[in-house]
């Protein structure tokens, strides 16, 4: 898994991400914040236009437009310079959601 430093809080003090649920107690994905775990653990190396991501290293999501089974299963297994299990749980279902909403659809609104 990726590691991520602890942020500073306005009060100046560090913050511990909240414990993530077990595997089998996750709920209805939520795509806001699968959004905000693409950001933190995707952006960087695939391009997907709903999040302004410009990654080349993996593929562009916006043209594979995968569903939510391919995604988290692509995160679990990992493959090429994707590493295995690099989201889990909820944050991998959320991501899951996310990226099969919203991949390919980055200026297929008409107004």
């Amino acid at each position: 898994m990726l590691a991520l430093p602890l942020v500073g809080g306005c009060n100046g003090s560090t913050t511990t991400p909240e414990p993530e649920p077990d595997a089998g107690s996750q709920g209805e994905p939520d795509i806001a914040a699968g959004r905000d775990v693409f950001l933190r653990s995707c952006a960087l190396c695939h391009a997907l236009g709903d999040a302004q991501a410009v990654g080349t290293l993996g593929p562009d999501l916006d043209q594979l437009r995968p569903t939510a089974e391919r995604v988290r299963r692509q995160v679990r297994t990992g493959g090429g310079a994707m590493p295995p299990n690099i989201v889990e749980g909820q944050q991998a279902e959320d991501v899951a959601a996310y990226v099969a909403e919203v991949a390919g659809r980055a200026g297929d609104d008409d107004g």
